[in-house]
């Protein structure tokens, strides 16, 4: 059975977290799933609720702070997709100790790690995807990408976390249909790499297997 939290403020889609949801359900015990970009934690805890006990999840992220717009157009989004959180009273509540009101990193941060709060398997990591060392990562069966969103930033990830996804795993690529940006850097690099099957799906996500 999926299981989704869709009370948790997003931008991923129910359609997009049930094909994360299915991913997850195929691993096995000592497999491990890798997120980048994990914002608010919809797809974080989708994650966690799907996996078996023993698959290891890891997390990246920087938790930057987000402005009074960005915030907006959160709330909108996640009208527009009927789904309502009690999340953005505290997020207003704590936007408001600010001059001009902005959404702080450091609560950004915290909201997370509430909303990851029930998951021991969860390892995070405050920092840049494009930059952080790899080295210290397992190999992975599944990535999902929800990172960067310009072509330089995709692409640099692209380079950086393909060689850490295991023969047959998979890439999963989310709003690849919705910036420019993403869409150009996997379509690129893709074209140039032997070994890689991309499926688009209608729910704005893009798969690859290696």
């Amino acid at each position: 059975m999926i299981k989704m939290d869709m009370s948790i403020p997003g931008w991923m889609s129910e359609p997009a977290l049930r094909i994360i949801a299915e991913h997850c359900k195929r691993l096995d015990r000592g497999d491990s799933v890798l997120e980048l970009g994990a914002y608010l934690g919809r797809t974080s805890a989708t994650i966690a609720h799907n996996c078996t006990y023993g698959v290891s999840i890891h997390v990246v992220d920087l938790w930057v702070s987000q402005t009074q717009e960005e915030i907006k157009q959160l709330r909108e989004y996640n009208e527009r997709m009927l789904t309502t959180s009690d999340q953005f009273y505290e997020i207003d509540r704590l936007m408001a100790k600010y001059t001009p009101p902005r959404f702080d990193a450091e609560d950004f941060y915290k909201l997370w790690q509430y909303n990851t709060r029930s998951w021991s398997n969860i390892k995070h990591y405050r920092d840049n995807t494009q930059t952080i060392n790899t080295e210290q990562f397992p190999d992975f069966e599944l990535i999902i990408m929800d990172a960067s969103h310009d072509y330089i930033g995709t692409t640099d990830e692209l380079c950086k976390w393909w060689t850490k996804l295991k023969p047959g795993g998979t890439l999963i690529i989310d709003d690849y249909a919705t910036w420019d940006g993403v869409q150009g850097a996997v379509n690129d690099f893709f074209h140039s790499t032997e070994h890689g099957s991309l499926t688009k799906t209608p729910y704005n996500i893009a798969l690859v297997v290696k």
